[in-house]
C-alpha cells in the first residue's frame, strides 16, 4: 500500500510543477533536507547530545512517530521524550553515516522521501546500507507532527 501511494505521488509530481514558496521562507522540502542532514549527524561516531537536540528541534511537542520494520513489527513513539532517549542511547554506535536523498515529493503539508542510509556499525566493523521511505506531516508551525519510517 505504501509503495502504491509513493508511486501515485511520484506520478503526480511529474504532472505538477513545484510551486516556489514566498521569498525568504523555507519550503517543507527544504526543511526535510536539513532534517536529513541533522539525522545523518547524530549517526556519526563523534555525535553529541547537542546534535540530538538539533534534530529534536524539527519535531512538534506532540509528535507521533512510527518506525515500521514490517507490517507485523513496528514501534510507535508519542511525544519527544522517548524518541530523544532512543536517539541518545545509540550515540557513538555508528560512524561514517551517509544519507543520500533518492526521491522527494511535497504536497500541501506532506513530504514523502526515499533515501539510502549507509553507515558503519562500530562494534562489528560492518557497513550496512538500507533504503528507507519516510512520510512527514507538518503542523501549522512547520514542525513535524507525524512521521512514519518504512524500512
Amino acid at each position: 500500500m505504501v509503495m502504491k501511494t509513493f508511486v501515485f505521488l511520484l506520478i503526480m509530481n511529474i504532472f505538477y510543477q513545484y510551486v516556489p514558496t514566498q521569498s525568504g521562507i523555507a519550503s517543507n522540502r527544504d526543511i526535510i533536507k536539513e532534517y536529513l542532514k541533522s539525522k545523518e549527524n547524530i549517526m556519526q561516531q563523534n555525535a553529541t547530545t547537542e546534535d540530538v537536540e538539533k534534530l529534536m528541534s524539527f519535531y512538534s511537542d506532540n509528535l507521533y512517530y512510527e518506525h515500521v520494520l514490517s507490517p507485523e513489527k513496528k514501534f510507535a513513539f508519542h511525544g519527544m521524550d522517548d524518541l530523544r532517549s532512543g536517539y541518545t542511547s545509540h550515540l557513538g554506535e555508528t560512524a561514517n553515516a551517509k544519507i543520500t536523498l533518492l526521491n522527494l515529493i511535497e504536497r500541501q503539508n506532506i513530504v514523502i522521501v526515499e533515501y539510502s542510509l549507509t553507515r558503519e556499525i562500530i562494534s562489528s566493523h560492518k557497513t550496512e546500507e538500507t533504503k528507507i521511505v519516510s512520510v512527514f506531516e507538518f503542523d501549522d508551525n512547520r514542525k513535524i507532527k507525524h512521521m512514519t519510517d518504512y524500512l
